[in-house]
């Protein structure tokens, strides 16, 4: 997705701009903001989920102004992170994988990315494979359940 096109996420909040004419400018449709999600880590989570094929831990958060309705589903504007962790004493983060709920788009409205934990540059991934585990898991792509609205 190109940068030039995004929306800043947490402009899914509804505004009303003044428009030609005196009535007010159609809503934009929100589009995810693509880059590291600062600040993710205050956002809502679950339980971590432990890969005993890798060993890895994976920390799950969803962007708060954007929770799954009653059938799991997330809406447009949705933005999930997983952190990949080695556990142990300082528990280090080795790589933070986003995804992001958009209005259409190759992976069923999903686009993943990755990125580097300690530059937060985006790292090169292979986003098929990564919809292909996906397709799997029982809720909208999403191996984890999170609240309902």
């Amino acid at each position: 997705m190109a940068a030039s096109t995004a929306v800043v996420a947490t402009a899914c909040a509804s505004f009303f701009g003044g428009a030609e004419g005196g009535g007010p400018a159609p809503l934009p449709m929100p589009v995810a903001d693509p880059g590291y999600p600062t600040g993710y880590r205050r956002w809502p989570t679950t339980d971590a989920v432990f890969d005993e094929a890798t060993g890895v831990l994976h920390r799950l958060y969803r962007a708060p102004d954007v929770a799954p309705d009653r059938r799991g589903r997330f809406p447009v504007g949705a933005v999930l992170v997983k952190e990949h962790v080695v556990p142990g004493e300082d528990d280090l983060v080795t790589r933070v994988d986003v995804r992001r709920r958009l209005r259409s788009g190759t992976y069923g409205g999903w686009e993943y990315e990755s990125y580097d934990p300690a530059t937060h540059k985006r790292i090169e991934l292979d986003a098929e494979a990564c919809d292909l585990c996906h397709q799997t898991a029982p809720d909208d792509a999403t191996f984890t359940r999170f609240p309902t609205r």
